[in-house]
């Protein structure tokens, strides 16, 4: 902006006509303090948002770490441990859990590309050692 203004003055003062079309630099620094103050403004609203969303993240995130601990309890609860069953009698989700933690690692994953997107810090998130690494087989 300095060169600019430098440049009309040394242009000014060798008695340049100016054409018609010309910005002056007064213009060009008052566009320029506008433009600014517009970036500024939807800065603050950008961060004010990003806020909310990590916040979102994270209780997203404790539904998700609620959700595998319900399945994990519900598994262990219910897992065939004899040999006895017939195949018929027996929830195909039971002998194949992936089936059922599969629904679970998808929204862990998004949960992780949305923690990288926001810049969520790793501390703030809730889910356990066993759902990471449960999910991350899935």
């Amino acid at each position: 902006m300095e060169l600019y203004k430098e440049g009309q003055r040394l242009l000014e003062r060798q008695r340049f006509q100016f054409p018609s079309t010309w910005l002056y630099s007064d213009n060009v620094e008052g566009e320029w303090s506008a433009f600014s103050d517009i970036i500024h403004r939807k800065d603050s609203s950008i961060q004010t948002q990003v806020a909310s969303l990590q916040m979102k993240v994270i209780s997203e995130d404790k539904v998700v770490e609620s959700r595998t601990g319900e399945l994990l309890t519900e598994w262990e609860k219910e897992k065939p441990v004899e040999v006895c069953y017939m195949p018929h009698f027996i929830d195909p989700g039971a002998l194949h859990p992936e089936f059922v933690l599969t629904g679970c690692s998808a929204m862990y994953r998004v949960g992780q590309k949305n923690r990288t997107c926001l810049s969520v810090d790793n501390s703030e998130m809730v889910s356990g050692k066993k759902t990471c690494v449960l999910c991350q087989k899935f």
